[in-house]
């Protein structure tokens, strides 16, 4: 704070340790810090004269936190329901819209070969209306929409990096 002009105003949307509250408080109370601004208050920080306090973040509102709720619960369900993916920390977004007919989803480590042998067993075992393939990585999936089903998709689980298959 000695280094600083008289009257500055600081904003920390860093984190709170950064800044000492007492050397704070004495620094507001003598006018050498006109202002902090901070999103990560404390108790001391928060009570302070001088000290704007706001949300960390804007997600952490009420209003905010109900939306990500139904967001992810919506996102959770249209991938039960339909095979899509939306903001999958390790898996690619992928998406077919609603389901018409049926679907099979296919989670794979990427190997060299494996979506091509994904795929001729996906159309060997229904003619395919819609087809999707996106990786993320070293993660890929298929997204298949079929007009009906064969016993050939039970081949896909005996693949080693396959990780999941659903039909829907």
């Amino acid at each position: 704070f000695a280094k600083m002009k008289d009257g500055v105003i600081i904003i920390n949307a860093a984190r709170d340790a950064l800044v000492n509250d007492d050397d704070l408080k004495e620094a507001l109370e003598s006018g050498k810090v006109r202002k902090y601004v901070t999103d990560f208050p404390n108790a001391k920080t928060a009570n302070m004269e001088g000290v704007i306090a706001i949300s960390h973040l804007g997600a952490s509102t009420e209003e905010s936190e109900d939306n990500c709720a139904r967001m992810a619960a919506s996102q959770v369900v249209n991938y039960l329901e339909n095979g899509n993916i939306v903001n999958s920390v390790n898996y690619p977004n992928v998406c077919l819209g609603e389901k018409e007919g049926r679907r099979v989803v296919v989670l794979f480590e990427e190997e060299e070969g494996l979506s091509e042998t994904i795929l001729e067993l996906v159309k060997k075992a229904g003619k395919v209306k819609k087809f999707l393939y996106e990786h993320k990585g070293s993660h890929g999936v298929i997204l298949a929409e079929l007009e009906s089903l064969k016993e050939e998709l039970k081949e896909l689980d005996k693949l080693e990096k396959v990780n999941r298959v659903r039909i829907i």
